[in-house]
């Protein structure tokens, strides 16, 4: 942390795609002969350099242009079982994939399946994503044995890497997984240093990402919490006497079908892997704003102006936020957005730690376990600072001026001074899901859906109207017209709200 330009890299995000065909030739289970002998067949064809064929993707452009149709045929004739038909199917979606010439090679009618291809990237994936699994944990072993055996890598006797070649069968489970742990710090030190040292390693994984998203849609599910207002029946509902059951059912019905249109909307956003943290804190708190505003319209109870504050506050502040993130628009904001609130989260863990004392009981090694997991979920906490200030050397009142939401800001976020804030770990767990779809690296997807039913407060009219500015807002930065899904719910909240005597006389909210 002494290192103003430490920069983390993630085994998923940026070295599995340069792992595939380890992946693929591996299998299930830790055939190394797969991986080995078609790769000492490529040797005879890589110039001497610091880089070696070490079976990642990248390291098959080491083979010289002149020699790739001489070395293709090596392969072919002395280790087919290296050019699989299904991995050539998949590889071949991908243009910028620096192996294209040897599982497409000059086949210039060749048509790759992406009905072949994708699920197979999908299960390789699936199978590998883990950092800390077996399966992944073996790739690098394999590229790492290479190296060995090439004299590219030297370590000292008596250390735990004279126990590899024992590896699995020789030893007992403790030691394989000291290996492993050993394998996995190892090949981070030395990926770490090659990126250090040309960054360009990185373009494959980027482009492998960013294809994916052209190859398949977004994948993901929410979790459906209580559905309230479940009794046929209909009367006066307390405290209002002259809401109606009907009405609010009709005006909750309303807004979870604007969820589901938002939900479906955001997803022609998700197009730049190099963008999706600013797009998943961006939809995330556009889904805050819903979540606040359907969960307010949920509780009636809770309209009252002794509890409104606090469901209007956190919804102005992140309205106001996500106003000022978007005009800035600058990505070292966006990632000190989320890494203040992970530094918080897991300050309060050790807080909570130290609370527990030395030796805590079950239901608190429990909690603590789930804390520990929620602080690891994207970054390994030694790598979080914690910053107990703010995540910006702004204010909110000077980001409602320059966003010109300062009488937002005077009427509505200065009364209202007691609500929490919505920081980044409450965004990502309650409003963002990971995408299921395996090639698309992980990313985050604004949840909209309805948190669990806990007392909170609102002023209805103009939460609804302060979050269909905030929301429409942030649609709108992507090129994405929501304005007119709001209509249905403000007819809705129009009948449930007023009674008329003449319907076409219907008062619309001040």
């Amino acid at each position: 942390m002494q290192y103003d330009n430490l920069k983390t890299v993630a085994w998923h995000r940026d070295m599995l795609p340069d792992f595939l065909w380890i992946a693929v030739m591996l299998g299930r289970r830790s055939e190394w002969r797969a991986v080995y002998r078609p790769l000492d067949v490529i040797d005879r064809f890589v110039p001497e350099g610091r880089r070696i064929a070490d079976g990642r993707l990248s390291s098959f452009a080491l083979v010289p242009e002149a020699d790739r149709i001489a070395a293709r045929k090596a392969i072919q004739r002395e280790t087919p079982h290296a050019i699989p038909s299904a991995l050539s199917h998949a590889l071949a979606l991908f243009p910028t994939c620096p192996a294209s010439w040897l599982f497409v090679g000059g086949d210039q009618s060749f048509e790759p399946d992406p009905s072949i291809g994708i699920p197979l990237l999908q299960s390789v994936i699936e199978d590998n994503m883990d950092k800390s699994g077996m399966r992944s944990t073996r790739l690098r072993m394999a590229a790492i044995s290479r190296m060995v055996t090439h004299g590219k890598f030297m370590y000292s006797v008596g250390s735990v890497m004279e126990m590899a070649p024992k590896y699995p069968n020789n030893l007992s489970e403790r030691e394989q997984r000291m290996v492993e742990s050993m394998m996995r710090a190892t090949w981070g030190s030395m990926h770490g240093i090659e990126v250090s040292e040309d960054s360009s390693s990185l373009d494959w994984a980027r482009g492998f990402w960013r294809r994916g998203r052209e190859l398949a849609p977004c994948r993901f599910h929410v979790d459906v919490s209580e559905n309230p207002m479940t009794d046929e029946g209909d009367g006066p509902l307390d405290p209002e006497p002259v809401l109606q059951l009907s009405e609010i059912r009709t005006l909750l019905d309303a807004a979870r079908a604007l969820g589901d249109k938002l939900r479906d909307a955001q997803l022609t956003a998700y197009t730049a892997p190099e963008a999706d943290d600013a797009t998943a804190v961006l939809f995330g708190m556009a889904s805050r704003m819903y979540r606040l505003v359907l969960d307010f319209l949920d509780r009636p109870s809770a309209w009252s102006p002794a509890t409104a504050s606090f469901y209007v506050r956190p919804l102005v502040e992140t309205r106001i936020v996500s106003a000022w993130l978007s005009r800035r628009n600058d990505p070292a904001l966006f990632e000190a957005y989320k890494e203040h609130g992970l530094g918080n989260l897991k300050l309060l863990r050790d807080h909570i730690k130290v609370d527990f004392g030395d030796n805590p009981d079950d239901d608190a090694r429990q909690f603590l376990e789930y804390l520990d997991h929620r602080v690891n979920l994207e970054l390994a906490e030694w790598a979080q600072p914690v910053n107990v200030g703010a995540f910006s050397d702004t204010t909110i009142r000077k980001m409602a001026i320059e966003c010109d939401l300062k009488r937002l800001y005077d009427l509505s976020f200065v009364p209202m001074s007691s609500e929490n804030h919505g920081e980044w770990p409450s965004v990502r767990d309650g409003d963002t899901v990971i995408c299921d779809e395996p090639i698309h690296g992980g990313h985050r997807i604004g949840a909209f859906q309805a948190s669990e039913r806990t007392i909170g407060p609102q002023a209805i009219g103009s939460a609804l109207q302060i979050a269909e500015e905030g929301i429409v807002a942030i649609f709108g930065r992507y090129g994405i017209d929501v304005s007119g899904d709001f209509a249905p719910v403000w007819a809705a909240f129009d009948a449930a709200m007023y009674v008329h005597d003449d319907p076409s006389e219907a008062d619309t909210l001040e």
